[in-house]
């Protein structure tokens, strides 16, 4: 029911999902009569419809459903997860209510206060960044910016591998005197902890790419702007190249020359290609689609999801974060 456009982008996706994905089933949650509305008479077997009387709203505080709001689309469906009817939940709906509704109905891991949300960045030299939070937590003390570190590593070493990832602060320059007071609280913490983690100190947004890090860490308001930032100029990149290869006759043949390259060029492009991001702490596998998803680009949060399951992410995160805290307590 959620993001800007609802049933209308999310139903139709779901079933181009299903047809993709021959052994996967799809549950949908919300307002039953809408749903139907953009579903064939006779929709698979494999479409579950589990009706919520009430949605939450992009505008509504996340704080209100601490108070228990009842049979909304987003806590029903988050229920089944908990509850263990489903192995992933996609939603692209308001992104603190998830991560409040995550919490308190799914649960974190125990070292972890509060759930973040997650981006893989590709890097230059071919391996991965990931950028926590990136708008989940809009405010964090210096104790939550020391936790997102330490799970920022534990899901470099649970997804990529890296023994001893390399992780960094977000801040507006790499001298000790930069950044709000918070980020040098943090800074200083995570200094004193260079035993139990590989910790870089600051980085500059330019070096993200550009640089060696495994893991960048910030607040969510930061990570939020950043990720934005970054999916407009691959944007950009991307339209600047089709109006290139379309200007004249000539430019038409050199495109038509280069399709198999653009062909393999346009996924790392493309944002939507990248559609799905993963809220780790959490005990359940909760995906965050864009709230300006299509339908192409809701298709893979759903991708996101199912490969999220099959790769069994939250709890290789989880044994890992284990891992630390026999080290650590966090």
């Amino acid at each position: 029911m959620g993001g800007d456009f609802g049933p209308q982008v999310t139903v139709p996706a779901c079933l181009t999902f299903l047809k993709s994905s021959p052994h996967s089933k799809i549950i949908l949650v919300g307002q039953q009569k809408l749903i139907e509305r953009y579903l064939p008479a006779n929709y698979s077997s494999r479409i579950e419809i589990v009706h919520a009387s009430a949605v939450v709203s992009m505008n509504d505080k996340p704080s209100s459903y601490l108070k228990g709001q009842q049979d909304t689309s987003l806590e029903n469906c988050i229920s089944l997860l908990a509850d263990k009817n489903a192995d992933a939940a996609v939603s692209a709906g308001n992104t603190g209510a998830m991560m409040i509704l995550g919490k308190k109905i799914a649960g974190c891991h125990p070292a972890i206060d509060r759930p973040a949300l997650v981006a893989p960045i590709p890097r230059l030299d071919g391996k991965t960044a990931f950028v926590l939070d990136i708008g989940a937590n809009v405010d964090c003390s210096a104790d939550t910016l020391v936790q997102f570190a330490f799970l920022g590593a534990t899901v470099s070493k649970a997804l990529t591998n890296t023994e001893d990832p390399k992780v960094f602060l977000l801040n507006i320059g790499t001298e000790s005197i930069k950044g709000s007071q918070q980020v040098r609280y943090a800074d200083q913490m995570l200094q004193n902890k260079v035993d139990s983690l590989n910790y870089q100190g600051f980085l500059e947004a330019n070096r993200l790419i550009t640089g060696n890090a495994d893991v960048v860490v910030c607040d969510g308001f930061s990570g939020n702007v950043l990720l934005k930032a970054i999916e407009g100029s691959m944007k950009l990149s991307l339209d600047n190249l089709y109006k290139a290869f379309e200007a004249n006759l000539y430019n038409r043949l050199v495109g038509f020359l280069a399709l198999p390259v653009l062909k393999r060029t346009v996924p790392d492009l493309d944002p939507r290609y990248k559609n799905g991001t993963l809220f780790v702490g959490l005990k359940q596998i909760l995906i965050k689609a864009h709230g300006a998803s299509d339908e192409f680009a809701f298709r893979k949060a759903l991708e996101t999801a199912k490969q999220s399951a099959e790769s069994e992410v939250v709890k290789r995160v989880g044994q890992s974060l284990d891992a630390m805290m026999d080290q650590e307590l966090v």
